[in-house]
């Protein structure tokens, strides 16, 4: 990208479109449409955000809605207060989803927090993810770190990291700018792997790992281990225990 003192601001405020091209600053206030792909130092949309093609910038913030026809790489942060739509893949150092948000493809972090409701429909892959509220990914969520506070019948496909919790913790409510759930949700999953591993309200076929924790609200298939088991909650049910210590 060059630098931002040989580029043009572009701003729409009230309604209105942009060319595609590649701009400094892009300022929405208002309803504004962006033809095509776009490169920018910074985009910020108070609004509602219509971009057409594909994005590449350091930094995007929105307060109100955008929906994005391509693929868009943030190399700083991408913040979304309210609705995000991305049909394509979706790549940020830092990733933050407060409200309602869909990626149909693959999203990729260094660290990603979902406040509300999240859908992807492909792979989420970083080093740092948490989400609080619904959360549905269809194929593999994968990162160092995972932590999961579930609302409803949230969904995973796969679930690969080093350090891996899921809880619900019932009777409280945690407020995200408008944005509220009460945490007695559960996470229906195929597979979990990781190294230290704790469970709660959570339904899988298989978990796999080296120490293993389950509390309360679980139903899992099999469980694989390496370490220790521990199940603190004697009404989770768990199927076949097989301890693979060497």
């Amino acid at each position: 990208m060059e630098n931002k003192e040989n580029l043009n601001d572009v701003k729409i405020l009230g309604s209105g479109s942009i060319s595609q091209g590649e701009y400094n600053n892009v300022k929405v206030a208002g309803s504004g449409q962006i033809l095509g792909n776009i490169k920018a130092n910074d985009i910020k949309v108070s609004g509602s955000g219509d971009f057409q093609g594909n994005i590449i910038t350091k930094e995007i913030k929105c307060s109100g809605s955008m929906s994005c026809n391509g693929t868009v790489k943030s190399s700083y942060i991408l913040k979304v207060n309210g609705s995000g739509i991305f049909k394509e893949d979706l790549t940020g150092k830092e990733i933050i989803l407060n409200g309602g948000s869909s990626i149909s493809g693959n999203v990729s972090f260094e660290n990603m927090i979902s406040r509300g409701s999240c859908e992807i429909n492909g792979n989420c892959e970083g080093e740092e993810f948490n989400s609080f509220g619904y959360i549905r990914i269809n194929e593999l969520l994968a990162a160092d770190k995972i932590n999961i506070v579930p609302e409803g019948e949230s969904y995973i496909k796969e679930i690969g990291g080093e350090e891996i919790t899921i809880k619900s913790e019932q009777k409280k409510k945690f407020m995200f700018l408008k944005f509220s759930f009460s945490s007695d949700g559960f996470i229906n999953c195929d597979i979990i792997e990781g190294d230290k591993i704790t469970l709660e309200n959570t339904k899988c076929k298989i978990v796999r790992g080296e120490n293993i924790t389950i509390g309360r609200g679980c139903e899992i298939g099999k469980i694989e281990y390496t370490g220790e088991l521990n199940i603190t909650d004697e009404k989770s049910i768990v199927g076949e225990k097989v301890c693979m210590k060497n």
